[in-house]
């Protein structure tokens, strides 16, 4: 929600700072905007659509615990899924007008007692022209939780 929320604070001052400018500025700002909005969508729905391996340095236990405190809140909700943990998220995103929101699944998998294998991706979804409903809300929450599992400590893939 937060990157859809930039993009309408740039559209809006950047209207007005164009409209100061003349009606041709204006126009060219509006074209110049979308295009970049547009071009900005399909990158992050490649980057949403990429399944992310991650080796958390952690028992599975408070590794879940980490996930089911993340998603906690109103943007989203837990649904069937194929994963172990299945969120859909709620609300407004970057093209989800009259469009299903996508579905963020995730597995853990216990490598060792000390080490976690966590896989996240977006097993269910709706696009429109290659761009994935919503895809800036799936970005921002995945990345966040990626932070959080580093807190728990993160080690080497090989080791």
């Amino acid at each position: 929600m937060e990157i859809f929320l930039l993009w309408v604070v740039i559209g809006v001052v950047g209207l007005f700072a164009a409209g100061s400018a003349g009606a041709g500025s204006v126009v060219v700002f509006v074209l110049i905007w979308a295009g970049a909005l547009i071009i900005a969508a399909w990158v992050m729905s490649f980057q949403t659509r990429r399944q992310l391996d991650i080796l958390v340095a952690a028992p599975i236990q408070p590794t879940a615990q980490l996930i089911e405190q993340h998603f906690h809140g109103v943007g989203w909700h837990r649904v069937d899924g194929r994963g172990q943990f299945n969120f859909q998220s709620r609300g407004w995103g970057l093209g989800s007008l009259h469009m299903e929101n996508p579905v963020l699944s995730i597995d853990l998998e216990a490598v060792d007692p000390t080490r976690t294998g966590v896989n996240i991706w977006m097993s269910s979804w709706s696009s429109r022209w290659g761009m994935v409903s919503s895809c800036d809300r799936v970005l921002t929450k995945r990345w966040k939780l990626t932070r959080k599992l580093a807190t728990l400590g993160t080690v080497p893939a090989t080791a």
